[in-house]
């Protein structure tokens, strides 16, 4: 096999499983139609990649990003450590050279459904097997604040030869001074830190190349890039790094998860002095990076020879992302409370409500929280225009430690006048079966389906349990309920 030998057009063709089949004279990908993402890669009958290539923006916290500002609690409270592709669109043509181009839109929405990424993708895949990936993301939803940019992949468990083109010593933006440039060769198991508390670690900075063998595997897979990346491989999966609360409850899976980061959010030292510096936050609305991946026979080619080959250029080729429904932020014109809100968490209370600023639940005096001691929150929004409405959303918080507690019920009414109102509406609450009812489950949302046309006063009523329940070590003390947003979409 020579470098970029000519092995004509790359074919493609629907399964009757959902998956796009496509294929050259050595290897065979599956694209999921569902989802977009590429669910595997074999070349030369070796299987190269095991699971989903997919965008990433999760990385296990650590105990900094734990109690930074911008840390995990934002992460989490905008579901990255679980969004779920749908594809929304695609067109796929043959290039007159032979390669095939597939141009898509997929969406990233957390477990309630909301859409918080849009990612433009362009593959570029060429008959010899290379697999080239543009990516352009434009963060849409809740997250104001990224822990990272990148791809993530999960390998054959065997692969853990690395050789790799950049610095030897662990980095993050914020710890980057440490490391000599060069070409390094370690098992990849060795990367990775063995702390007490289990979090992300072992990044590797301004790397330039690195490949990956296995001994049992003939075929080596390159990754590069069009610009220095990041790159950490361990043999987990990041859910078990995230749950883990200590390194006996890590347990190996049986594959190698490959990051390839184009972004990494800096460390900080939130847990004994300031958080992450400004300049070293991940907060654009707009990202683009790209990723090549090339395969190669072990022992006959070697990956600097295929360095010398760029990465497809597509960036011109990328359409405008599409205009995409978004919630209606910043209408509000006035709040007026039936029973005001607790001095002490109050701030900003005409305008709290529907300021976009969703709280982080335990953070109470943030302002981002209206809290409400054994009263109910009953409430008139009045809206600077009229508006049509499909849902409402209302952030509570249950963190029962604190006595803040699961409301009775929530309910929404609307009026085009301010003084005829439509009947209550109720939300719906997600379902927890959690055995013991101490358990805290942060921020929720309960939810509304309706169909109203121009209206500009919206009531809602959050009703209070009024004293702790029988369950709470405090029970007949007054509850508090805690209420951060009520969103409207149409």
């Amino acid at each position: 096999m020579s470098l970029k030998e000519n092995k004509g057009a790359v074919k493609v063709y629907p399964t009757d499983n959902g998956y796009l089949t496509i294929s050259g004279s050595d290897f065979t990908l599956l694209l999921d139609e569902r989802t977009g993402l590429l669910s595997s890669y074999i070349f030369d009958g070796q299987k190269i990649i095991n699971d989903y290539l997919k965008p990433n923006f999760w990385r296990a916290p650590t105990l900094n990003d734990e109690v930074d500002s911008h840390g995990s609690l934002w992460w989490k409270q905008a579901g990255l450590d679980n969004l779920t592709a749908e594809r929304m669109a695609t067109d796929t043509k043959t290039m007159e050279d032979g390669r095939l181009m597939i141009h898509q839109t997929i969406h990233l929405k957390n477990a309630f459904g909301d859409l918080q990424m849009i990612v433009n993708q362009i593959y570029i895949i060429s008959a010899d097997g290379e697999v080239a990936l543009n990516n352009r993301v434009e963060v849409v939803g809740d997250a104001t604040c990224l822990p990272k940019v990148g791809m993530q992949m999960h390998l054959p468990r065997d692969f853990e030869n690395l050789t790799y083109f950049g610095k030897d010593a662990e980095n993050y933006p914020d710890r980057n001074a440490a490391g000599t440039f060069g070409v390094y060769s370690i098992n990849a198991l060795d990367l990775f830190e063995q702390h007490v508390v289990p979090q992300d670690n072992g990044n590797h900075s301004e790397v330039r190349w690195m490949a990956i063998e296995s001994p049992q595997n003939p075929i080596g897979l390159m990754v590069t890039s069009s610009v220095p990346f990041n790159f950490s491989m361990y043999p987990y999966s990041d859910q078990i790094l995230t749950q883990a609360g200590r390194i006996n409850q890590l347990e190996k899976a049986n594959f190698m998860t490959l990051n390839v980061d184009a972004r990494q959010a800096g460390l900080g030292t939130a847990t004994c002095g300031p958080g992450v510096a400004d300049q070293y936050l991940l907060m654009d609305t707009i990202y683009q990076y790209d990723i090549c991946l090339r395969p190669y026979p072990v022992g006959k080619q070697h990956p600097a020879e295929l360095y010398r080959f760029q990465v497809p250029q597509t960036t011109e080729l990328m359409n405008p992302i599409p205009l995409t429904p978004r919630p209606t932020y910043r209408l509000i014109k006035k709040t007026t409370f039936v029973n005001p809100p607790a001095e002490r968490y109050s701030a900003n209370a005409n305008v709290a409500l529907m300021d976009g600023k969703k709280g982080v639940v335990g953070d109470y005096y943030w302002q981002n929280w209206l809290g409400f001691n054994g009263d109910d929150m009953e409430a008139v929004i009045e809206l600077k225009e009229p508006v049509d409405v499909n849902m409402v959303k209302i952030g509570v918080a249950h963190k029962p430690e604190g006595w803040v507690v699961w409301p009775k019920g929530a309910w929404v009414a609307f009026s085009k006048d301010g003084k005829k109102y439509t009947e209550w509406y109720p939300t719906e609450f997600p379902m927890f079966n959690k055995p013991d009812p101490m358990t805290s489950l942060g921020r929720v949302e309960a939810r509304a389906k309706v169909d109203v046309k121009k209206v500009k006063f919206l009531k809602v009523k959050v009703e209070n349990q009024g004293i702790l329940p029988k369950w709470h070590p405090n029970a007949g003390e007054k509850a508090w309920i805690m209420v951060d947003e009520v969103r409207i979409e149409n």
